[in-house]
Formats: structure tokens, C-alpha cells, sequence
């Protein structure tokens, strides 16, 4: 699998959610994509579009090993962190 992020608050220090209860870390504001090939996440990647508004797509995509994913989602729990990366792999992979 590949992975890619997309960032959602205009620049890659944005947060989202709350902080985790025990270790008081936040997690990026940022979109998890999977890919099955190299081809077709870099067909998601030549779509970033930084004068879009982050809702309508926009936002700074670069690939990412999946050891950034759990990194970038540092302020989730590690079920959290399982089930966003499931989610993603289902939901936005293309």
C-alpha cells in the first residue's frame, strides 16, 4: 500500500480534535488516502490544488510512508489510529 496526506488547515502545523488524554498530544488536520499502486497515488498527488479551499479538495498532498500516518495522528489513541487508517484504506482509496 501507499500512502498519502492531504492537509486540511492551509499548512502542515494545523490541528484537529482534542488532545489525547494521556498524552496530551494533538493530531494534524489532515486527510489519509490509500493507494493499491505508485500510479495511481501519484495521479492523486498531480491533483493538489493549493487555491482551493481545503473542503473543496485543496490542500498541500505529499506521499508518506505509513509511519508518518501514526505520527500525523499522534493525539488519537492507537485503536483510533488503526480504525483512521482502516477507514482510509476502505473509504478513500481509489
Amino acid at each position: 500500500m501507499f500512502y498519502g496526506i492531504r492537509f486540511l488547515g492551509g499548512n502542515r502545523t494545523c490541528t484537529m480534535g482534542e488532545p489525547n488524554p494521556i498524552t496530551g498530544r494533538v493530531s494534524t488536520a489532515c486527510e489519509i488516502v490509500t493507494a493499491k499502486n505508485l500510479s495511481t497515488l501519484q495521479t492523486w498527488l498531480d491533483n493538489e490544488n493549493l487555491y482551493r479551499e481545503t473542503g473543496c479538495g485543496g490542500g498541500e498532498r505529499l506521499k508518506i510512508s505509513r509511519a508518518r500516518v501514526w505520527y500525523h495522528l499522534r493525539g488519537d489513541s492507537v485503536a483510533d489510529r488503526l480504525e483512521e487508517i482502516k477507514r482510509a484504506g476502505l473509504e478513500n482509496e481509489f
